[in-house]
């Protein structure tokens, strides 16, 4: 189910040019990857129940690799990467 909604997310994207959306980019990314079961069961997804659990506890290196993975493409925001903060060019 969740990847015909990816499709439609690629398709609404595409026709229409809907904005860009971190959390939805992932699920696009994740499944071009492989990794659409592992994003959810890393995640815990309470939706699909204990299935997410049993799946992650049999599947450890797949979680792994989705870790990784999500870990490489989207790094945690630090001092160096985080945008400045804007400043009022009028002055306040």
């Amino acid at each position: 189910m969740l990847s015909s909604f990816v499709d439609g997310w690629i398709l609404a994207r595409t026709l229409f040019g809907g904005p860009e959306f971190l959390p939805l980019q992932e699920l696009v990314f994740a499944r071009e990857a492989g990794l659409l079961r592992a994003l959810l069961a890393a995640r815990g997804d309470t939706s699909i129940g204990v299935c997410a659990e049993e799946w992650a506890q049999a599947n450890p290196e797949l979680i792994a690799s989705y870790e990784s993975w999500r870990a490489t493409r989207y790094p945690e925001p630090t001092a160096e990467t985080e945008p400045a903060e804007a400043t009022d060019p009028v002055g306040s």
